[in-house]
C-alpha cells in the first residue's frame, strides 16, 4: 500500500525515528519505515526504492550518524531525483557534510534538539498538513470542516453495494476465486531397477524447486522442508497443511541405461484432484528439456503471468552435457556428508565433470564449496581458501549472476577473512539474484546478529520460516538471535529443542551446554559437554565445550592444555570462535590471553557492542584498561556498521 511519508534514519537513531512514526500515524498520517514495512519476498533495497518513489514527503532524521551514513545519503539522493519534498528533522546541532549539503541545501530544517520530542513532533505534524495540502490547523479543526454526506446517499450506496455483491457472488464466483500462489515440490521417487538413482531424483527435485523459486508470485518451500517427507507415505492434505501450500508436485523417475521415464502430477490440496499430470518417455540427454516442460506446465496450470526476467530464469539450464551434470549431482550428495573422504569423492566428480563439459559455472561453484568445506572441518588451511577463491572468480567470469558464487564469497569474507561488512554486500548480491535462497538469508541474518544489528536479522528469519517452515535449523538461529541479544532464558529453550532433535550434533551440544551454564545449571551443562568430548575428542567445537567446563571450574592449566596449535589456528581465523575462546579464558581468569583473543575477535569483525557490554562471562576482564579501550573501538565500529 502506498504511504505518503518516507522516514529515513541511521540505525543509531532508530528509537526517535519510530517514535516520530508512531506520533504521525496516531494523527492519521501514513508512514513508511524500515524494517517494519519491508514486505515478505521483496528485496530490501528494492522495497526502499519503491517506497521512496511512491511517497510525497521524505523526512530525514538528521544527526551526526545519518550525516555520514552512505545508506541515508543514497535514500535522500533518490528522493531528490524524484522531486519529493524533503524535511530535515534535525535532532543534533550540526552542519551537513558536503555530500549531505548537496541534497538538502535548498530545504528548510526543522530543529528538534532544544525542546521536548512531543513539541517537535507537533511542529512536524503541522508542516506536513501544509505540504500534503491541508492548512496548519489541528486535526480536530480539519475534521470539523468535513461535511457529512446526507443519510439518504449512505443508504442508497449501501443497497447498491449489497446488490452488486450478490450479483458477483452468484454469477461470477469462479472468476473471484483467489489464484493459487503456492506449491511444494516433493522428492521424486526412485523407481529404477537397481534403486541407485537417488542422487538423480534429488537433483531433479532441487532443480525444479530452484526454477519455480524464481517466480516472485509463487511461494515454493525450500529443499530442507520438503525433504522431511522423503520416503514417507504421508497424506497429501497433511503435507499441504504442514508446508502451508495449496498444491504439491509429486513424481517418480525410472532410469535404465540411457532411457528415462519421468512421471509428474500437480495436485490441488483442497480437493485432491490433479490440476495437471504427464509421463515422459525420453532419452537421458533430454532431461533438461523435461525440466523445461514441467516448469512451463506448472506455470500454465496455475495461470501465472511471468515477467521477461522470470521467463528467462525459469528456463535456464545448468549445463548442456548430461554426463557432466550427473557428476555434479553425485558431488553434491557427497559434500553433504561433511567428511574428508566424502569431500575427496566430491572433488573427483566435479573434476570429471569439467573434463567432459569444459568450463562450467555450476561445476566451479561446487568445487569452491568443496575447498571451503575442507577448511571448515579443519583438514586444510590457507592454501584451500585460495583455491576456493580461484573457483569463485572463475564462476563469476562464466556467470556474473551466480547466486552460489556470491554466497560462497560472503562465507569466505566472514569466516576466513574477517570482513563482515564485505560479507553483507556479498550475501545481498546472492539474494538479489535469488531472493528466496534460504542459505543466503540465514548467512546474512547470522552476520547481523553477530554484529549487534538484530533488528535487521528478524525479518530475514521470519521470511526463512515462511519459505522453509520445517527446517530443523530454525531453532538454532532463533537461539543465536536470543543469545546475542542476552536473552539467555529464551535461548536455552531454543537450543534445548535443537539439541533434542539430534543429540549427536556437536554444535547443538556446545550451544545447549553454554546456555545451561548461563542459566546456572552447571551439572547438566557438564554432562552434555562430557558426552560431546567422549565421541568427538578432536573436534574444535567439542574442545570449546571442554574448555567451558574447565573455565567454570577455574582450572587454568586444563583450559590452556586444550589450546593446541591446530585448535588455535582454526579458531583464530573465525571471529565468532575467537570470541568464544576469549570467554573460556576469561572464566578461568587468564586475563592477558583472554584480552588477546577478544582483540583478535574484534579485529576479525566481532562488533556486537551491546552484547559485549552485558556478557557476564567477561566480567573478570571488564575492569581492565585494555578492555575499556577495546570497547571504545568496538562501539565506534558497531555504530558505523551498515546493514
Amino acid at each position: 500500500m502506498t504511504k505518503d511519508i518516507f522516514i529515513s534514519y541511521s540505525s543509531q537513531d532508530q528509537a526517535i525515528a519510530f517514535s516520530a512514526c508512531q506520533y504521525l500515524e496516531n494523527n492519521n498520517f501514513s508512514c513508511w519505515i524500515a524494517p517494519r514495512d519491508i514486505l515478505p519476498g521483496i528485496y530490501y533495497g528494492e522495497s526502499i526504492l519503491s517506497a521512496i518513489a511512491e511517497s510525497k514527503v521524505f523526512i530525514l532524521i538528521f544527526s551526526s550518524s545519518s550525516n555520514n551514513s552512505p545508506q541515508v545519503i543514497r535514500e535522500i539522493e533518490r528522493a531528490v531525483s524524484k522531486g519529493i519534498k524533503i524535511i530535515p528533522f534535525r535532532i543534533e546541532e550540526i552542519l551537513p557534510s558536503k555530500a549531505m549539503e548537496y541534497f538538502i541545501s535548498s530545504s528548510h530544517w526543522l530543529d528538534a534538539f532544544n525542546e521536548k520530542a512531543e513539541k517537535s513532533f507537533e511542529k512536524l505534524k503541522n508542516v506536513l498538513y501544509i505540504l500534503l495540502g491541508e492548512t496548519a490547523s489541528t486535526s480536530k479543526e480539519i475534521t470539523k470542516r468535513k461535511r457529512k454526506p446526507p443519510i439518504k446517499w449512505i443508504i442508497a450506496c449501501a443497497v447498491l453495494a449489497i446488490v452488486t455483491f450478490c450479483f458477483l457472488f452468484i454469477f461470477k464466483w469462479r472468476s473471484l476465486a483467489p489464484p493459487i500462489r503456492s506449491i511444494a515440490v516433493l522428492p521424486f521417487l526412485d523407481l529404477s531397477p537397481q534403486k541407485d538413482q537417488e542422487y538423480f531424483c534429488d537433483g531433479m527435485t532441487e532443480e525444479l524447486i530452484n526454477r519455480l523459486g524464481n517466480v516472485r508470485e509463487l511461494k515454493v518451500p525450500a529443499r530442507t522442508s520438503v525433504f522431511t517427507f522423503k520416503g514417507k507415505a504421508e497424506n497429501i492434505s497433511d503435507i499441504g497443511q504442514k508446508l502451508n501450500v495449496e498444491t504439491v508436485l509429486e513424481g517418480s523417475i525410472r532410469k535404465a541405461g540411457n532411457k528415462l521415464r519421468i512421471t509428474a502430477q500437480l495436485i490441488n490440496i483442497a480437493d485432491g484432484y490433479h490440476l495437471w499430470s504427464e509421463t515422459y518417455d525420453r532419452d537421458l540427454k533430454e532431461v533438461f528439456a523435461i525440466q523445461d516442460e514441467i516448469s512451463s506446465s506448472i506455470v500454465e496450470a496455475l495461470k501465472l503471468k511471468l515477467t521477461s526476467t522470470e521467463k528467462q530464469k525459469i528456463s535456464t539450464r545448468p549445463m548442456d552435457n548430461i554426463e557432466a551434470y550427473e557428476y555434479y549431482l553425485r558431488a553434491m550428495k557427497e559434500i553433504n556428508r561433511f567428511t574428508e573422504d566424502a569431500l575427496d569423492h566430491a572433488l573427483q566428480n566435479l573434476q570429471k565433470g569439467i573434463e567432459i563439459s569444459g568450463d562450467n559455472a555450476l561445476l566451479y561453484s561446487g568445487m569452491a564449496l568443496v575447498y571451503m568445506q575442507y577448511v571448515n572441518i579443519g583438514v586444510k588451511q590457507e592454501e584451500y581458501i585460495m583455491k576456493a577463491e580461484g573457483c569463485i572468480k572463475k564462476t563469476l567470469q562464466l556467470d556474473p549472476h551466480s547466486p552460489q558464487a556470491y554466497e560462497h564469497l560472503g562465507a569466505i569474507e566472514l569466516s576466513f577473512r574477517g570482513n563482515p561488512q564485505e560479507a553483507v554486500c556479498d550475501f545481498k548480491k546472492a539474494l538479489f539474484e535469488n531472493p528466496n535462497d534460504v542459505h543466503s538469508m540465514h548467512a546474512l541474518s547470522n552476520v547481523y546478529i553477530m554484529e549487534g544489528k538484530s533488528f535487521a536479522a528478524l525479518p530475514l528469519l521470519e521470511k526463512c520460516k515462511r519459505i522453509d517452515p520445517l527446517n530443523l535449523w530454525y531453532n538454532f538461529f532463533q537461539g543465536v538471535y536470543n543469545y546475542y541479544g542476552s536473552n539467555y532464558g529464551l535461548a536455552l529453550e531454543q537450543f534445548r529443542n535443537e539439541y533434542l532433535l539430534d543429540t549427536e550434533d556437536v554444535v547443538a551440544q556446545y550451544m545447549y551446554s553454554l546456555m545451561l551454564a548461563h542459566n546456572n545449571d552447571l551439572k547438566k551443562a557438564f554432562s552434555v559437554m562430557e558426552q560431546s568430548i567422549k565421541k568427538n575428542p578432536d573436534n574444535v567445537v567439542s574442545k570449546l565445550g571442554l574448555m567451558l567446563k574447565y573455565g567454570l571450574m577455574k582450572n587454568k592449566d586444563k583450559v590452556l592444555q586444550e589450546m593446541t596449535p591446530e585448535f588455535q589456528k582454526t579458531c583464530r581465523r573465525d571471529p565468532d570462535w575467537s570470541y568464544h575462546v576469549s570467554v573460556m579464558l576469561s572464566l578461568a581468569d587468564i586475563k592477558k590471553e583472554a584480552l588477546d583473543w577478544l582483540d583478535n575477535a574484534v579485529n576479525r569483525g566481532f562488533l556486537n557492542y551491546p552484547f559485549l557490554q552485558k556478557d557476564p562471562f567477561l566480567d573478570n576482564i571488564r575492569n581492565e584498561d585494555r578492555f575499556k579501550k577495546l570497547m571504545e573501538h568496538v562501539k565506534y565500529e558497531w555504530e558505523h556498521f551498515q546493514v
